[in-house]
């Protein structure tokens, strides 16, 4: 089931944000740019929630806009780890979100975790299938939209055949 209220033409981009924020990319957020792997990155943001029930990243709306995505990049990378210093550095938004070192403005200090330990500690599954999700969902929530995993290649993983 898909929402098409945000659906854009890939050669004729009109909105300057994607999606619900739960779901958003980070490079929408940091440059106002998205393309079909931001797509990629949903699936990953869905595939987390159709197996615990929950919101990957889930951002009270009780603050201005530049608040808003400075809290979601901070549940990011409190979950994925750092977004690689130099797009933290070159984004179209960069004084607003991050220091000169990359680091999320009025947010140094991360309590850092991961897909895995989320999975055991808070939905309970095996560790061994928890590694397993974790892997597969990095492929789809990499910040490098260069690195992110393509459809046609998602399409290939065992993990996603029914046998």
């Amino acid at each position: 089931l898909v929402d098409f209220g945000n659906g854009e033409f890939g050669d004729n981009l009109i909105q300057e944000e994607i999606g619900l924020r739960s779901y958003r990319c980070p490079e929408n957020i940091m440059n106002e740019s998205y393309n079909t792997q931001s797509d990629i990155w949903v699936v990953g943001c869905i595939t987390y929630e159709l197996i615990t029930g929950e919101y990957l990243f889930e951002i009270d709306s009780d603050c201005g806009q530049t608040e808003r995505d400075r809290r979601y990049l901070y549940e990011m990378f409190k979950i994925l780890g750092k977004i690689p210093r130099d797009m933290c550095l070159n984004c179209e938004f960069t004084d607003d979100l991050f220091d000169n070192k990359g680091r999320i403005l009025k947010m140094r200090n991360i309590d850092y975790t991961s897909l895995r330990e989320i999975l055991v500690d808070d939905f309970n599954y095996e560790q061994e299938s928890a590694e397993e999700l974790e892997e597969i969902l990095k492929l789809f929530l990499d910040y490098n939209i260069r690195n992110r995993i393509s459809a046609k290649d998602a399409l290939n993983l065992d993990w996603l055949k029914i046998n």
